[in-house]
């Protein structure tokens, strides 16, 4: 795996990140959680450091599976939210 560094941050980052939009969804076939965590950890073998979730991929389920990684030294999770306003509110409010 190749990596570079994001910025001014000294943060090494792998070229390649893992979109997790259809973690946990039946989207674009059959994902259930064990193919799912499979996946997670495939990417996470071959050096992949950057996961790229939000609350609405798979409804929130994105965030949930990815949520044992947080703390893995050197791992960037880069989320993101809707942007229906009162949906943000609530959101920032909950954190």
């Amino acid at each position: 795996m190749h990596y570079r560094v994001l910025g001014k941050t000294g943060v090494k980052v792998s070229e390649i990140g893992f979109g997790a939009w259809v973690i946990g969804t039946s989207m674009y076939g059959d994902l259930d959680r064990e193919y799912s965590v499979r996946l997670i950890k495939t990417a996470l073998d071959l050096g992949v450091n950057v996961f790229d979730t939000a609350d609405m991929y798979g409804d929130g389920l994105s965030e949930k599976m990815l949520d044992g990684l947080v703390g893995l030294a050197g791992l960037c999770l880069v989320t993101g939210l809707a942007w229906e306003e009162p949906h943000v509110h609530t959101w920032l409010e909950s954190q």
